[in-house]
């Protein structure tokens, strides 16, 4: 990775021009995917926006509106479905992971997620766990049904993606990033509190450094971004967003970036 790229060195005009070729990097490879699902309703560009806008925002007007705000179970199993076809994380478990995901009853989904997200605004009222990942907001999460640690940083950072990362494989690969094998985008994942932990503090870290003001802050959201078209253009060899690339058979390369760390384990109902 060129050394301007990297966590550490990255200014904050080299962050908005990557940040600003990710609709592309998007667009080209729901392009690209879009006989994967032919039965599908929505491509992975229009599921995208949904996750990074239209989610964020209606959350935004739940907590005006009411004081508090919730996930749908309609909701939950549209992110799963997001992290799975445009992330392709869970992805060889996805017919029993989104079942388990739509047997979570609409006002048990409700309830949940709403004492979830109270959970998390009074312990950003009282900087509780001294800055560090809201851990007891993710294991109300996982109290639903599909939902796990990495699931429950999901739900979390629709919330909030100004504050918190969802854990996903190539934010985690950017932020911990070194040179060497099995140190960069082919690093291996276990997904564990420890690595999450060390994640949260880069990337706080990191949006800190970059600073901005409240209208131009870097949001968690926007480093996540930024990590997925960096290993994206790394995989892909994506430097000219060549669309003929995006449409070609999967390298071994790329192979070696997206299974090197496996995928989550699937928390099964109990």
């Amino acid at each position: 990775m060129a050394a301007d790229h990297s966590r550490e060195n990255i200014t904050r005009a080299t962050f908005d021009t990557v940040l600003a070729r990710y609709d592309e990097i998007i667009r080209l490879a729901s392009e690209s995917r879009k006989s994967e699902q032919p039965d599908r309703d929505e491509s992975m560009q229009e599921l995208d926006q949904w996750r990074f806008n239209t989610l964020p925002e209606l959350l935004h007007e739940r907590a005006k509106e009411n004081d508090v705000a919730w996930l749908e179970t309609t909701e939950v199993e549209r992110l799963i479905r997001w992290m799975i076809f445009v992330l392709r994380m869970h992805s060889r478990f996805h017919p029993p992971l989104l079942r388990l995901v739509k047997s979570n009853h609409p006002t048990q989904t409700r309830g949940i997620t709403s004492d979830a997200f109270s959970t998390y605004d009074n312990r950003t009222s009282t900087n509780q766990d001294g800055g560090g990942p809201p851990l007891a907001t993710f294991d109300n999460l996982s109290c639903l049904s599909g939902i796990d640690f990495v699931s429950a940083s999901l739900l979390l950072s629709v919330y909030d993606p100004v504050g918190v990362p969802f854990f996903s494989r190539e934010g985690f690969r950017w932020a911990m990033f070194e040179e060497g094998r099995w140190k960069g985008w082919d690093r291996k994942i276990k997904y564990t509190v420890e690595e999450y932990w060390d994640y949260w503090v880069k990337v706080q870290v990191l949006r800190r450094r970059l600073g901005g003001g409240e209208d131009d802050q870097v949001r968690a959201a926007d480093v996540e971004r930024v990590a997925y078209v960096l290993g994206k253009e790394r995989v892909l060899a994506l430097s000219s967003l060549n669309p003929s690339i995006l449409g070609a058979k999967r390298s071994q390369a790329e192979a070696d970036i997206q299974d090197g760390g496996g995928d989550p384990p699937v928390k099964r109902k109990t």
